[in-house]
C-alpha cells in the first residue's frame, strides 16, 4: 500500500470532521499488507457533539447530509437516530447543570412549559450561585 502523507490525510479528513475531532492514523500489518487504521478518540467530558461538516454518501449510496451526527452501536459507527440525539441532549443538560452548580434538573425551568410570547422577548432564566443576583439569562450565559 502506498502510504498517505499525514498532512494530506489531515486536510482531507478535516473537510468532513472539522478542526476539533481528535483522531490519529496508524499503519497496521494485515497479512502481507499494511493498512491505514484511523482511530477516533473516545469523547471526553464536555466535548461538543461533532457534526459532519461536509455532505457525503455511505458505501450503500445513502446520502449523509451536512450536520449528520454519528454514534457507536454494537461496534459499528452509524448515523444517530432520534433516541441517540435525545440521549446526547440529556448528557449536555447534565453538563450544563454541573457547570452552573446545580444538583438536579428541578432547578431548571422547563422551557417547553413557558408561555409562547415572543421568542425575542422571553429568555429562560437559570439560578446561578456564581452570579451576584442569583440568576442569569441564557444570553448572559452564552457570552
Amino acid at each position: 500500500m502506498r502510504r498517505v502523507d499525514p498532512a494530506v490525510l489531515d486536510d482531507r479528513l478535516r473537510s468532513y470532521t472539522g478542526d476539533r475531532l481528535r483522531w490519529s492514523g496508524h499503519y497496521v500489518a494485515a497479512g502481507d499488507r499494511h493498512v491505514l487504521a484511523l482511530v477516533v478518540d473516545a469523547p471526553r467530558r464536555r466535548d461538543p457533539v461533532y457534526l459532519l461538516q461536509r455532505g457525503s454518501a455511505d458505501e450503500s449510496g445513502r446520502e449523509l447530509p451536512v450536520g449528520t451526527v454519528f454514534v457507536r452501536k454494537g461496534g459499528r459507527t452509524v448515523p444517530a437516530d432520534e433516541a441517540d440525539i435525545e440521549r446526547l441532549g440529556q448528557v449536555w443538560l447534565r453538563t450544563l447543570q454541573e457547570f452552573l452548580g446545580h444538583a438536579d434538573a428541578k432547578s431548571f425551568e422547563d422551557v417547553n412549559e413557558q408561555p409562547a410570547t415572543s421568542p425575542t422577548r422571553w429568555r429562560p432564566t437559570y439560578r446561578s450561585r456564581a452570579h451576584p443576583s442569583g440568576s442569569r439569562s441564557a444570553s448572559a450565559i452564552a457570552r
